[in-house]
């Protein structure tokens, strides 16, 4: 039977797997491609103090959406609530490169849950539902 610092070191080779692959496919670090996401499921755009809200973990969610903002992945727009603060909107590069790291993440994850004896595997899925984010 595995063991949660087992599952813990698990999780963290698969982090980092994936992390790579950003990086190295999409020229993003994971957490940059996940606010990415995130930005994407707001068709009106999605404000600065959501994201910040959302992404608790990351100190400095100014400078990603600077550097996504930088690359023409998303654009900054004023806030339709508050018109003094800013959100933020997918592009079609934005879009275009979630596609492409959608597809090169899961190949990638494929690829490495296949090395995972299956009771790792099941327990790690089940733990990561069990996790719920603020």
């Amino acid at each position: 039977m595995i063991d949660e610092r087992q599952l813990l070191v698990v999780l963290q080779k698969i982090y980092s797997v994936l992390n790579f692959t950003s990086n190295s496919v999409g020229d993003l670090l994971l957490t940059d491609y996940a606010y990415l996401l995130t930005i994407s499921e707001y068709e009106g755009g999605i404000s600065h103090k959501r994201l910040e809200r959302d992404f608790v973990f990351r100190k400095n969610t100014s400078a990603v959406v600077s550097a996504l903002e930088d690359r023409e992945l998303i654009e900054r727009i004023r806030d339709k609530h508050d018109r003094r603060a800013y959100a933020s909107l997918i592009t079609a590069k934005g879009r275009a490169r979630i596609e492409l790291l959608d597809e090169a993440l899961a190949i990638s994850l494929i690829e490495t849950s296949g090395r995972l004896a299956e009771e790792t595997f099941n327990r790690l899925v089940e733990k990561l539902g069990a996790v719920s984010l603020p």
